[in-house]
């Protein structure tokens, strides 16, 4: 088998920049749930991914072993969660900061690029919206980025970020309601 025919049997990884004491934030949690297998922990500022594969020096494999076991079997309220892998659409990674730079660059261009993630890219962030005459978006200065980078979600001004926001980096969509979220979730199901 092809490396990119395997690549293509790989899930899906969904992110959502969640407030767990907010209804909406809540509700797409749940949505995203219903239909996956497995979900990674609320990040403590790196990626699920990230956190897999690093090490702590003096850290011996069998200890790696069982830490990457608790991350990737429990859920943010440390629940065990299924480890059936093969059978999940996408997996879930939460997250209670605010994108890294890299990472809003990436939202930043995927509004750019569709009418409905712009959509939601106006909604969640209403103060970072510069725009052309033309009216194309400007991305944010780069002090801006890096002030806000990694900063619990509570503690970001009002209107520089308001979650929650869910992003799909596999089908590069953003989406901060329910319907939207319902209709790129119904594309794993095809």
């Amino acid at each position: 088998m092809s490396l990119f025919k395997s690549l293509q049997h790989i899930p899906g990884v969904i992110t959502i920049f969640h407030l767990p004491h907010n209804n909406q934030s809540i509700e797409l949690l749940k949505i995203l749930n219903k239909h996956q297998v497995s979900s990674a922990p609320i990040s403590t500022g790196k990626s699920w991914l990230s956190r897999i594969f690093a090490l702590n020096p003096g850290q011996d494999k069998d200890k790696s072993t069982k830490a990457i076991d608790e991350i990737l079997f429990r859920d943010s309220d440390g629940l065990k969660v299924s480890n059936d892998f093969k059978n999940a659409l996408y997996y879930i990674d939460i997250q209670n900061k605010f994108p890294t730079s890299q990472q809003f660059k990436l939202i930043f261009d995927y509004a750019r690029k569709d009418p409905e993630n712009l959509k939601a890219y106006e909604s969640v962030f209403p103060k970072l919206i510069n725009k052309e005459s033309s009216g194309a978006l400007i991305l944010p200065e780069s002090s801006i980025l890096k002030n806000l980078a990694l900063k619990p979600i509570i503690e970001v001004p009002k209107g520089s970020f308001d979650a929650p926001l869910v992003v799909d980096w596999s089908k590069c969509k953003i989406r901060n309601e329910a319907k939207g979220l319902e209709e790129i979730l119904e594309e794993y199901k095809a």
